[in-house]
């Protein structure tokens, strides 16, 4: 028998074990018909029926080392056995029908790849910012203020003159329209004159005026009579003088003028020079005074207020405070009677009268309404006193939306107050 081929290590074949180290052969790659996701180990069995035939030669096609494509699966990894490279003496019979058993299918574990639920960041709709709704603006609703209304004082004249009348006063209340402005005029006071006959002028007129309310008028003082003239008519009247005749010395005398808003002016007294003399002034809450012999009359007292307190009286130099114990707050003073070689001249009046004096009559306070006081007769150089302006006060129970004319803006209690010294307005 021929040689017999190379058998791998440990390949029974025949019912023999060979462990020659083998002389490889050529190696061929053989097509596989690969399983699906498996790469089997497959050792043959070959039970094969051998008649010897002497003469034959058999034709050994030696069987290929294979070298197997493997396919790894992700779980899966194949333990591959190689077929060995076998050289069999081969009687091939007719035919060989090999029994191949099955290398089985092999479903790998497949671990799943975990669903991952993602993290949603959500989308914010924003909240519209709600529309604002504007609040109306509430219109004020109408306010009743207290009102103090000063007129203007008159001077005095200019001979043995009585005293001058004070500016009318009004008080009360009135309703005004809010958003309306009202008008505040101040009357200011005449001057005071000199000389034998010269009279004074009445002094000037205040008022409050405005949409929805009468106007409320404090006229002006009278002016002081001289030389046998009467005391002229006004808020409050002038003071009468002498008779004018000359030398008789009889007791005659001329009235003082009509107050429409306040006291009448005195009656004067005498005839000639010596010992004749001027009435007082009529002031805003009473008559001024009679003259008598060698004694001229008082100016009359003006009225009092509450709406300010007497400090702010002082403070802002409005009306007169008077007083000790207990004081007030006058205004509209009438001015004191002069004469001529009298023993008395007349006291000014409560709220800024002047007084009557030798060297000339004394000035009616400022911002009071008071008259002047009468003058010396016989030097004619000496001037009768100037009467005082007026003002305007208002005290409401809440603030005003604006003034003009800068007044004092104050409070009194729960009250704002408003002194107008000036023309202005005033709107709530």
């Amino acid at each position: 028998m021929s040689q017999l081929g190379r058998f791998a290590p440990g390949i029974a074949f025949g019912g023999r074990k060979y462990n020659s180290t083998p002389t490889p052969t050529p190696t061929l790659t053989p097509t596989p018909t690969p399983t699906p996701t498996v790469t089997p180990t497959v050792t043959p069995t070959v039970t094969p029926t051998i008649t010897p035939t002497p003469t034959v030669t058999p034709t050994i096609t030696p069987t290929p080392t294979v070298t197997p494509t493997v396919t790894p699966t992700p779980t899966v990894t194949p333990t591959v056995t190689p077929t060995p490279t076998v050289t069999p003496t081969i009687t091939p019979t007719p035919t060989v029908t090999p029994t191949v058993t099955p290398t089985p299918t092999v479903t790998p574990t497949i671990t799943p790849t975990p669903t991952v639920t993602p993290t949603v960041t959500p989308t914010r709709t924003p909240t519209p910012a709600p529309t604002a709704t504007p609040t109306p603006t509430p219109t004020p609703a109408p306010v009743t203020v207290n009102y103090l209304v000063i007129a203007g004082g008159a001077g005095s004249s200019g001979d043995v003159s009585g005293g001058g009348g004070a500016g009318g006063a009004l008080t009360g209340s009135v309703t005004l329209n809010p958003s309306t402005a009202y008008t505040i005029s101040i009357g200011g006071g005449s001057a005071g004159v000199n000389g034998p006959g010269n009279m004074a002028s009445n002094g000037g007129d205040s008022y409050i005026s405005g949409s929805g309310i009468s106007t409320i008028y404090a006229y002006g003082g009278g002016n002081a009579a001289c030389d046998g003239n009467v005391g002229g008519s006004g808020g409050c009247g002038g003071g009468g003088t002498e008779d004018g005749t000359y030398p008789g010395y009889n007791a005659g005398g001329t009235s003082g003028g009509s107050g429409s808003q306040g006291g009448n002016g005195g009656h004067g007294y005498g005839s000639g020079y010596d010992g004749c003399c001027g009435g007082g002034g009529g002031g805003a809450g009473s008559a001024g005074g009679d003259a008598s012999s060698s004694n001229a009359g008082n100016g009359g007292d003006g009225i009092i207020t509450t709406l300010i307190t007497t400090s702010q009286a002082t403070t802002y130099s409005v009306g007169e405070v008077v007083g000790a114990a207990i004081k007030y707050v006058f205004f509209g003073g009438g001015g004191g009677g002069g004469g001529y070689n009298i023993s008395h001249f007349g006291y000014g009046g409560a709220g800024g009268g002047g007084a009557g004096q030798y060297n000339g009559g004394a000035s009616g306070s400022a911002n009071s309404g008071g008259g002047g006081g009468g003058n010396q007769g016989g030097t004619w150089s000496r001037t009768g006193g100037n009467g005082g302006s007026g003002c305007v006060i208002i005290s409401a129970p809440r603030a005003a939306a604006s003034t003009t004319g800068s007044p004092v803006s104050t409070t009194n209690g729960a009250n704002y107050v408003y002194i107008f010294k000036g023309n202005g307005s005033i709107t709530f």
